[in-house]
């Protein structure tokens, strides 16, 4: 995961979190899925995905398991090596308009971060 020096990308974290997932033994009662809404796109494809709904500060994944009096789990993704103020406004916005409308949320800083906020949630 780590190369020389570097830490991982937000994708690598991802990617980990889902290899994770994939052996986890209570993944039958949930479904966690992922939201492609960053990444850099030409602005017609832009246009396409924001004509289609496509919304800035959605968060990566969402965990479709109720629990805890929550609809789900809405996680964003940070790099590990990541701080606070990596979150940008209009994530910030959208998480505390999740919350309002009950769902869990998380800001996870590495893919070991959110696989623990989804064992917490899923308890």
């Amino acid at each position: 995961m780590r190369k020389t020096g570097m830490s991982a990308t937000e994708h690598q974290e991802q990617v980990a979190l889902l290899r994770w997932w994939r052996l986890f033994p209570g993944k039958e009662e949930a479904q966690l899925l992922a939201i492609p809404n960053g990444g850099k796109r030409t602005l017609a494809m832009a246009a396409w995905l924001k004509a289609e709904g496509m919304t800035k500060g959605v968060p990566d994944l969402f965990l479709a398991a109720g629990r805890r009096g929550c609809h789900g789990l809405w996680i964003e993704m940070k790099r590990a090596d990541g701080k606070p103020s990596d979150v940008r406004p209009e994530q910030k916005a959208m998480l505390q308009r999740l919350r309002e409308a009950g769902y869990g949320t998380a800001v996870c800083f590495g893919w070991k971060q959110a696989a623990d906020a989804i064992e917490q949630y899923l308890k």
